[in-house]
């Protein structure tokens, strides 16, 4: 066996000899890797023709130095079917292969420190030349629960004193421009200047700012900067500025932003959590800013119905472009959901990719019908039968419109529902399992519209709303032998309705506005708990009934809490989704994985 020593006369201080192991335990190479690597994937996509006798049970992990380029992979088994100019050798219970194994370094930093993979999913792991660190999850399986995962490390020298919020109108500002401008191919939005966010030599005051950065098609670049008082403006004398935002195009004397629509201030405040946001070739992410330096990336996650109202698939979307302009694979169609096609007896794949939702056979590939519907943001789908009939469609709910799509593509009578300020919330119901669906959407106005069949109000609807809130999470809750209608509204309050739409039980809990609340059953409504994730990043678990705090409240932080029969016992478990995996816990609030 190739016996290789390195000795370097410097800097053998962190050098590993790589040979044969004189002991036989096994060490994962991340956890001692140096930062002169500075972009892990795992698995590792293979060299051509390398295979490996025990691929399944394999752990692969490629390490990139991309200063020169070279990459080294570790393997939990031997390779075998290496080209000329690849070696291999083993290390530690393990074995490296690669051009130049000699280039491995054993200094664990700051890679190291962030390195959590989650089994299931592509793992990334990338550091920027400004320092920037982000680690990217996305699962493989897309009937998996577990969720697309993002996050950026930031150095906070320069930033921890800023901890702005987006100014109003700002992110309504965002997406009505990447609805129906296709000369924009990326876009982001921040709160404040990071680095290298935006791409542009940010000096103060525009530091705390907030900004968006646009490029173009045929190669520029576009910036806007909240300046109210037009300062910063005057004293550069470049670009636009108008109704409190400085314009600027990458050219200097040109104003870009002739063809596309300015800021206007919206007449009511919005409820936005994320500070930051980015778009990519139709793919939507939104981040929260914490004061440690992170950025936690959240893609809209589609509420759990009944099984049997909606065969509901988790988002499966692509890696974007991130801070530190990783280049990644391009993107493939994103599946909502699946529906059967009674005419073939199969299912449909609903998918989505840039603006255009298509139902695509699941068995053939063939495309059954498309919709174009324009925007950024993926919409929900769920399977309906509305005629009781046994031939099904599909409802698809996007931010202006609800449209109802049979197989043969036509628009169901009475769609699509259009509304100018937005659908705030929607949800399907099949209450008693008996193909009586109700198509339930908020609107900005605070209103609950209920519709049934061919986009009728649903009779005996007497839903009031209430002045200066609205609907952003619906879900139907059946406890004891009661139903209740669960509405989150946007100030953070909740109502439990009847079907009726009128009130049936008074709750003081509340759900912050970018939660989906996930519910523990009990034998009645009051002794029924809600858990979400509060402001803090904390599990919260509170009685319906009195608001008080049980179980698994404070046991631990996370991103999202569902509550899923993960050990088909018949008894749930609670999923706390996190940065570095997700955690279960059983009906004694002990963690179990």
């Amino acid at each position: 066996m190739l016996v290789i020593a390195l000795a370097l006369a410097f800097s053998s201080a962190w050098v590993v000899f790589i040979g044969k192991s004189k002991s036989p335990t096994f060490i994962v190479a991340a956890e001692i890797a140096s930062d002169a690597f500075d972009l892990w994937e795992q698995p590792g996509s293979l060299p051509e023709g390398v295979y490996l006798q025990d691929s399944t049970h394999a752990v692969v992990t490629k390490f990139v130095r991309s200063v020169d380029s070279t990459a080294l992979w570790h393997s939990s088994v031997e390779p075998f079917g290496l080209s000329a100019g690849l070696e291999k050798s083993q290390w530690r219970g393990g074995w490296f292969f690669g051009s130049d194994l000699s280039a491995w370094e054993e200094k664990p930093g700051r890679m190291a420190s962030h390195w959590k993979p989650r089994v299931g999913g592509a793992n990334r792991l990338q550091m920027s030349k400004d320092g920037a660190i982000v680690s990217v999850y996305a699962p493989f399986d897309s009937t998996s629960a577990d969720q697309y995962l993002k996050t950026t490390w930031i150095s906070i020298d320069s930033v921890a004193q800023f901890n702005g919020v987006l100014p109003n109108g700002w992110m309504q500002w965002f997406e009505y421009l990447l609805d129906d401008h296709p000369e924009i191919l990326q876009a982001k939005l921040g709160a404040f200047s990071l680095p290298g966010w935006p791409e542009y030599a940010v000096t103060k005051p525009l530091l705390d700012a907030a900004w968006i950065q646009l490029e173009l098609d045929k190669g520029d670049t576009l910036w806007a900067f909240h300046c109210p008082d037009s300062a910063a403006f005057v004293a550069n004398g470049i670009g636009n500025w108008s109704n409190g935002v400085w314009y600027l195009h990458s050219r200097g004397e040109e104003n870009g932003w002739d063809s596309l629509p300015a800021f206007q201030k919206p007449n009511e405040a919005a409820v936005v959590t994320s500070q930051f946001a980015q778009w990519n070739s139709g793919d939507l992410e939104q981040a929260k800013w914490l004061a440690d330096g992170r950025l936690i990336w959240m893609k809209e996650l589609q509420p759990r119905e009944d099984k049997d109202e909606v065969i509901q698939l988790a988002d499966v979307v692509a890696i974007s472009e991130d801070t530190s302009s990783i280049e990644v694979p391009e993107t493939t169609n994103h599946l909502l959901g699946q529906a059967r096609n009674h005419r073939t007896g199969n299912l449909m794949d609903i998918r989505w990719e840039s603006g255009v939702v298509q139902a695509i056979d699941s068995k053939t590939e063939s495309i059954i019908w498309t919709l174009k519907l324009g925007g950024s943001k993926a919409p929900k789908v769920w399977e309906v039968d509305l005629y009781q009939n046994g031939k099904f469609q599909v409802v698809i709910a996007s931010k202006n419109r609800v449209d109802v799509i049979d197989v043969l593509g036509r628009e169901v009578k009475g769609y699509p529902q259009l509304n100018a300020t937005g659908f705030t919330a929607a949800a399907v119901f099949d209450y008693d399992r008996n193909n009586r669906h109700r198509i339930v959407l908020g609107t900005r106005d605070g209103n609950i519209l209920n519709l049934q069949g061919e986009a009728m109000p649903t009779a005996g609807w007497m839903f009031s709303p209430n002045q200066g809130r609205y609907a952003v999470d619906i879900q139907h809750v059946r406890a004891g032998p009661s139903d209740y209608l669960f509405v989150a509204f946007s100030d953070g309050s909740v109502r439990l309705l009847a079907r009726s739409g009128e009130d049936r039980m008074q709750t003081s809990i509340r759900i912050p506005p970018d939660q989906i609340a996930a519910f523990r059953i009990g034998k009645d409504i009051e002794s029924t708990t809600a858990l979400y994730i509060d402001e803090n990043g904390w599990v919260e678990e509170k009685t319906i009934g009195g608001n008080e705090s049980v179980g698994l409240t404070h046991a631990t932080k996370g991103i999202r809490v569902l509550v899923e029969d993960r050990t088909k016992d018949g008894i749930p478990e609670v999923i706390v989704l996190t940065e570095s995996g997700e955690e279960m816990w059983n009906a004694r609030n002990e963690r179990i994985n």
